[in-house]
């Protein structure tokens, strides 16, 4: 009898739980498994770049596991269902009694995990699952009604309590297996459509990124504080892609921040911060499906009626709604799958608060355009940006475009650097051009701001409190 190895968003041999125990009993032989779903990801919105990413890391997992003498087999079908199938197929085929996988906590994925299971169990078939995704166990962090915290406060104070308490295990790689029969299965590309990334910024072979985690904890951590909301500085670690798709554990990343000896103890708090917060989403999601749903714990949600047009999202979408900052930020993600948080911020309460534009519209934009695309923290983040999400703050907070690109693009070169119309604007006209190119080159392609923004934001907030005030809508 063999064991199986389920592999879907923990693309790595270091410090998995599934792999480790799979591999724990010397005398089974370890097989592992990844199955591409091209239909699943279409409906799922998965970003053209993160699938052209995947297929480059599988290719290296595959060699990975070959030098331990761990057969890789690749196969591809249409959706999650057909997942059920052809896994209970191939445990048959292969004379596999046990499989081992990492949870994934989206309402798609939990299902399909729970049929599995039962039809696994009908044959015998054990189907092992463990929490690897996050840093702590979702069991483990309840409010006094046995349910995950919705406010983040109350769920960063009882995870530091844990971690403080209770140390984090990280598991070992497994050593070279017994030889086993490797079969060459080849990996093919996928039914699914492709962008190029770039591979210096975001690489996908293991020593390469560790390289790129060494230099952001060895030189960027110590400013990180002051220059993490600052665009045109290459200040972050980019390390949400590697998290998003498991190719680096949470726990290991966790370890990098607490053994850090820096004076100002501030970086890295935020720092850890940042992944108690992917770890407050993924709770959530785990504990109320219907935020998979693309639903709210806001009641009067759903009584918002939302403007749509279809020239103010394409503006957007485009780069060309006359905010420079919010034109920036969409053009850079356009070019290269990626934006710094507070461009994440500012162009995703531009969308819904000054173009009244449904968040859903817009979350689902990032989730094709951003290589780190996570389906969870995307949908957790644009919820909280649009004021319906798990947010204790009592008033609708709105981002000021002019404001926010005067704070952090001071001199315009974020903004010149992504938009070449506006290169010759001087620096004092750069947050707001158009008087200037009127004057000074009236032949300009850059646009006029597609709104007003003080107009449309004191109707905006009008609107939500008349309908959060409202009480039948409870």
């Amino acid at each position: 009898m063999n064991n199986l190895v389920w592999f879907r968003n923990d693309l790595r041999i270091e410090d998995n739980k599934a792999l480790y125990f799979s591999c724990k009993n010397k005398k089974k032989n370890v097989i592992a498994l990844f199955i591409a779903t091209p239909e699943q990801w279409k409906i799922h919105d998965m970003s053209y770049r993160q699938a052209f990413f995947i297929h480059k890391r599988l290719i290296y997992l595959k060699k990975k596991l070959k030098k331990i003498n761990i057969s890789f087999f690749y196969k591809e079908v249409k959706t999650y269902i057909d997942c059920i199938e052809y896994l209970l197929n191939f445990c048959k085929k292969y004379n596999i009694n046990n499989v081992f996988y990492n949870y994934q906590y989206e309402l798609n994925e939990t299902h399909r995990d729970k049929k599995i299971k039962k039809i696994l169990l009908l044959n015998k078939i054990f189907f092992k699952g463990f929490h690897d995704n996050v840093l702590i166990n979702p069991k483990l962090i309840k409010n006094n009604d046995g349910l995950s915290y919705k406010i983040f406060r109350f769920f960063k104070k009882k995870s530091l309590k844990i971690l403080k308490n209770h140390k984090i295990k990280l598991f070992k790689t497994p050593k070279i297996r017994k030889k086993n029969i490797m079969i060459n299965n080849h990996i093919l590309f996928f039914s699914y459509k492709y962008e190029k990334f770039h591979e210096k910024t975001f690489p996908y072979k293991d020593n390469q990124i560790k390289k790129k985690i060494k230099i952001f904890f060895d030189k960027k951590i110590y400013t990180y504080l002051k220059s993490k909301d600052y665009p045109i500085f290459n200040s972050t670690s980019k390390f949400s892609l590697y998290l998003s798709l498991g190719i680096f554990s949470i726990r290991k990343f966790f370890y990098y921040i607490i053994k850090k000896k820096i004076k100002n103890k501030k970086n890295l708090f935020i720092l850890l911060e940042k992944i108690l917060w992917r770890d407050f989403f993924k709770h959530l999601f785990f504990q109320y499906p219907i935020l998979s749903q693309n639903k709210s714990f806001k009641f009067w949600e759903k009584k918002i009626k939302w403007n749509n047009s279809e020239k103010y999202l394409k503006s957007w979408e485009q780069g060309k709604t006359g905010y420079p900052i919010v034109d920036a930020g969409m053009r850079e993600l356009n070019l290269t799958g990626w934006i710094n948080n507070r461009i994440r911020m500012i162009t995703s309460n531009f969308l819904v608060k000054n173009l009244f534009i449904d968040w859903k519209l817009g979350a689902k934009y990032f989730m094709l355009k951003l290589i780190d695309a996570d389906f969870s923290l995307n949908t957790g983040n644009w919820q909280w940006i649009s004021s319906i999400g798990t947010d204790s703050v009592p008033y609708i907070r709105t981002f000021n475009p002019y404001i926010q690109s005067k704070k952090f693009d001071l001199n315009g070169d974020y903004i010149k650097k992504y938009i070449p119309e506006l290169i010759k604007v001087p620096i004092k006209h750069i947050h707001n051009p158009q008087f200037w190119l009127k004057k000074n080159d009236p032949h300009s392609k850059y646009p006029q701001p597609i709104v007003e923004y003080t107009l449309v934001k004191k109707i905006f907030i009008k609107k939500i409190k008349k309908i959060i005030q409202n009480k039948k809508y409870e």
